[in-house]
């Protein structure tokens, strides 16, 4: 009698979507509640319980969870990706959330009709376009060198409406000063490279949010440090890129655990999020291995990034030395070794995937992220953290997001089997939920089938 009045009431919300009889994954205890009747209703989780609401006719979409496991929605914390045609291929994945790391004006209008539903794609956190030295790498950074410009910057991201300021490699520390403090008045959050010349001490003391790629951490946490940075930065451009990945290797050899451990206390204390993007470091090791031109979900990607994939033209990788990705091999397994050790003294990690470089795969490459964190030395539980819950602290939206929960919003994958014996099973995604929107497998499939039609279409 109990039961059915409390299906009653909850029926009398009137449920969009019902999730019936599935395995809700805790990410914070790692528990596991079995057969949960799970109730959205207008984007949000409603009730999570023992209903038996299976024949409820007046529910509009029932999916049938039974020997399933229902996760909350994945977020990829590195994301540079520019074709709309495609940005199914994240959602199709269980990625409900991107975070971007160049800003364009489209990235904004994306973001409105995401939301506003007229658009298939992930939730987005939008980032300034590049704030670099006076001499940008990409084109469309903003150059800061001169006194001013720095201050200037920031207060054009606060101006546009981005959401962070992406700070890079090569400001000087006076432009990067000027850019903290600029930032600390004004209210903006920034992130992104550590630059040369800036230890990751100074950088986490001077309020960056996140640092990506380990920023110069091999280098900064060896007992060679100081000798090995002078070198880099009198290498010239042409070496550059091989001399980055021998010296960072031969930093490895020299890692000074009591130093690490040092900085790592810095990061724990100021709350400076590492996102390591390790999936792009194993991918440029790898760039002659040929699984790679193998790889079933290049039909996926634009062929203005397939074919510069394949035939090796990025810029930044086909002046690499044989003894450079020699190096790269061996760099790979010394970071995984920073990560571990990182993650057990409590430094906060992001999953991310800095999707967008070479075989890099939007929505896919989140996966094999996680799975390399699995090999770092996290249990199946803390990689997937990286992902869900600790994505939601770093957005400061817990109260929201990052956990299957009464009150929550509806972003959530349900998984064929359980991620917390397997991290791999996270790629087994039966349904989605994004937005409070109901995607099944068959709807996931069709998201693979148009971004495939919309690159065969520009191919032909």
């Amino acid at each position: 009698m109990l039961f059915a009045a409390l299906a009653l009431s909850v029926l009398a919300m009137a449920p969009d979507i019902v999730i019936t009889n599935t395995n809700v994954v805790d990410v914070l205890s790692g528990q596991v509640r079995r057969d949960q009747d799970v109730v959205i209703h207008d984007k949000k989780i409603t009730y999570i319980g023992n209903l038996g609401l299976l024949h409820a006719s007046s529910v509009p979409d029932i999916v049938d969870g039974k020997g399933k496991y229902l996760i909350p929605g994945l977020w990829d914390m590195h994301v540079h990706w520019y074709n709309e045609p495609t940005l199914g291929l994240f959602t199709a994945n269980g990625v409900i959330g991107a975070r971007i790391m160049f800003g364009q004006e489209k990235h904004k209008d994306w973001k409105k009709r995401i939301e506003a539903g007229s658009l298939i794609g992930p939730h987005m956190i939008v980032g300034s376009p590049i704030i670099d030295g006076p001499h940008p790498q990409w084109p469309g950074s903003w150059p800061v060198g001169k006194p001013g410009e720095g201050k200037a910057a920031i207060d054009r991201v606060k101006g546009e409406g981005w959401e962070f300021a992406k700070v890079y490699t090569w400001l000087s520390r006076k432009a990067y000063f000027e850019i903290a403090d600029e930032a600390k008045k004004m209210g903006v959050e920034f992130e992104g490279h550590q630059p040369w010349g800036i230890t990751p001490i100074e950088a986490s003391n001077a309020g960056q949010r996140t640092i990506e790629h380990l920023g110069d951490y091999t280098w900064s946490m060896s007992a060679n440090a100081d000798a090995m940075i002078k070198t880099l930065n009198e290498c010239p451009d042409a070496d550059f890129p091989t001399m980055y990945l021998t010296t960072q290797r031969d930093a490895l050899k020299t890692y000074d655990p009591k130093k690490a451990a040092r900085i790592n206390r810095v990061f724990v204390k100021n709350g400076t999020w590492q996102c390591p993007t390790l999936i792009t470091l194993t991918n440029i090791s790898t760039l002659s291995d040929p699984l790679h031109q193998q790889d079933p979900r290049l039909k996926y990607v634009p062929e203005s990034f397939a074919s510069e994939w394949r035939s090796g033209v990025d810029g930044r990788f086909n002046i690499i030395k044989p003894e450079g990705f020699d190096a790269a091999k061996e760099v790979v397994q010394g970071c995984k070794r920073i990560v571990g050790d990182m993650n057990r003294e409590g430094v906060g990690i992001l999953a991310g995937t800095d999707c967008g470089n070479p075989f890099c795969y939007p929505g896919f490459s989140l996966h094999e992220e996680m799975a390399i964190f699995v090999e770092c030395g996290m249990t199946p539980l803390e990689a997937l953290r990286t992902a869900t819950i600790n994505s939601a602290r770093y957005m400061k939206q817990e109260s929201q997001r990052g956990t299957v929960e009464v009150g929550k919003l509806a972003d959530l994958a349900l998984l064929d089997a359980n991620p917390l014996t397997d991290i791999k099973n996270t790629t087994r995604v039966r349904a989605v939920v994004q937005g409070g929107r109901l995607f099944r497998r068959s709807d996931l499939d069709n998201l693979l089938l148009i971004a495939e039609e919309s690159c065969r279409a520009k191919k032909g």
